[in-house]
């Protein structure tokens, strides 16, 4: 606790559950979490406990360029990665200058550790009230992956996803790490330890050849989780009972469970289960819509035998059941070894 308050700066009283939450989530923090942790602090200091905790959910609202330790690697940054400019305009381009006009049109930032941090506007909505620090659960990853190198043997976090490869190169949380390991590539790294989101994806080391896939599987989840299913409603809670139907424990597997939600039918709560059976009397011919005998008939009921009827089981986010559409592999392999693909 002594090492964490020298670290970011701060001396005022904690109870004993939030000095371990507090340990707990900071030693699992990525190299770039604690760049921005640190900015943020410096930038806007906390003055409770609670505040910090609040803090660490809300670091998506501080920008970060990395590498930027001055204004003319700020200014490189902004040709490279936000106005997309060529590597000989560099030559022409006064960066120190074009570093400072970047900085002083911004929110006031600050740089450390070898990068450049601000405000980017967003607004954090408190979760920690006092009394719910059991409730909060740092879930806004897909993997974490811990690395270690030859030069760093305890190792650092690598949180994922990694926006590089769909930010135009923008160096991300997997440069990050490795300049922390003072390394140049994964093939110098070692995985200690991976921590999933989602619970049922376990032994994920023994699952990959190499690191590189790893990460590279561990992003795409990543994306998948952000986007929601594009609009899918009650799309995590669909991902999930598909995945307890499937007994699926291998995240190449999870990936084309996400790619093909639409081959599962879905009834997630009571209320959903009425309106299965509402729709399902209706298409049966059983009611009439508007009628005294549609207000009087027990949708629920019916709801929860055509649900048996179509095979369908319950799980802890919903039942669940495969319907007729066809199911493309192109992350993982059938049962019978056959990779297939859209």
């Amino acid at each position: 606790m002594e090492t964490m308050q020298r670290s970011y700066g701060w001396n005022y009283t904690a109870t004993e559950s939030e000095k371990l939450w507090l340990e707990k989530r900071m030693a699992q923090m990525s190299p770039k979490e604690k760049l921005q942790l640190s900015a943020a602090l410096e930038l806007e200091p906390v003055n409770k406990a609670g505040d910090l905790i609040n803090l660490t959910f809300q670091l998506d609202c501080y920008e970060l360029f990395y590498p930027a330790k001055d204004d003319r690697e700020l200014g490189e940054y902004v040709v490279r990665y936000l106005e997309y400019g060529k590597e000989r305009a560099l030559a022409y381009i006064n960066q120190a200058k074009l570093g400072e006009y970047f900085r002083t049109r911004q929110e006031p930032g600050t740089f450390t550790g070898g990068a450049y941090v601000f405000p980017n506007g967003l607004i954090g909505t408190p979760v920690y009230d006092g009394s719910n620090l059991a409730d909060l659960k740092d879930d806004a990853y897909s993997l974490k992956i811990k690395l270690s190198s030859a030069s760093n043997k305890e190792g650092v976090w690598l949180r994922l996803p990694d926006y590089a490869e769909v930010n135009c190169g923008q160096p991300d949380e997997l440069k990050i790490a490795l300049d922390t390991l003072g390394v140049s590539s994964l093939g110098e790294c070692q995985a200690l330890e991976v921590v999933s989101v989602l619970p049922n994806l376990t032994d994920l080391l023994k699952q990959y050849d190499s690191l590189e896939e790893l990460v590279y599987s561990g992003s795409n989840l990543g994306y998948v989780l952000e986007e929601g299913g594009q609009g899918l409603p009650h799309f995590m809670e669909r991902f999930q009972a598909v995945m307890e139907y499937e007994k699926c424990d291998r995240l190449d597997l999870a990936l084309d469970i996400s790619q093909n939600l639409h081959c599962y039918d879905f009834v997630p709560r009571i209320e959903d289960i009425v309106e299965y059976g509402r729709q399902a009397a209706i298409k049966d011919g059983l009611v009439q819509p508007g009628t005294l005998s549609a207000e009087c008939f027990d949708f629920e009921f019916y709801g929860k035998q055509k649900i048996r009827e179509a095979g369908m089981i319950m799980t802890e986010f919903g039942y669940v059941g495969r319907n007729a559409k066809s199911f493309y592999y192109e992350y993982s392999q059938k049962e019978n070894g056959f990779k297939l693909t859209i």
